[in-house]
């Protein structure tokens, strides 16, 4: 298996095409997972609006996940970040190697000095071997009206 990150904001529509139904197909996984958090809607407006930055895992050029990334600058210190916020398709883990050296290239190519991994529980035991920390912990009650 050859895994690819590829950056998808140069792409033209018709390059873009053929991976829609798969891409659309891993959102609704990801707003599965996390009703509350995803919004297919909500990623393809941030990623329109060029507030995230749209990427294909590709297994040779077969779909395996997408992920979006967005470039933050952190209030207290000012550092620029760059944080995956959103992955999901079939078998990503996999390509957790690519995935993780392809976001700290582009984060050093963007000027950032911090690369981030928000996601489920489940994403600790790859980051851990990829030399990422929890550096924060989201608690979560649903409160009822």
């Amino acid at each position: 298996m050859a895994y690819r990150v590829v950056d998808t904001s140069e792409w033209t529509a018709a390059q873009l095409d053929p991976y829609w139904p798969e891409i659309f197909a891993a959102m609704m996984k990801l707003k599965a997972k996390l009703p509350e958090d995803a919004s297919y809607c909500a990623m393809l407006v941030t990623w329109a609006r060029l507030q995230r930055k749209l990427w294909l895992v590709l297994d040779d050029d077969r779909f395996v996940a997408f992920a979006m990334t967005e470039i933050e600058t952190m209030a207290a210190t000012g550092k620029k970040a760059v944080t995956l916020k959103d992955l999901a398709g079939y078998g990503a883990l996999k390509a957790a190697k690519e995935i993780c050296e392809t976001m700290e290239a582009y984060a050093a190519s963007e000027g950032a000095s911090i690369g981030q991994l928000v996601g489920r529980d489940g994403w600790r035991g790859f980051a851990k071997k990829f030399g990422y920390e929890v550096a924060s912990v989201t608690l979560r009650k649903v409160v009822e009206r």
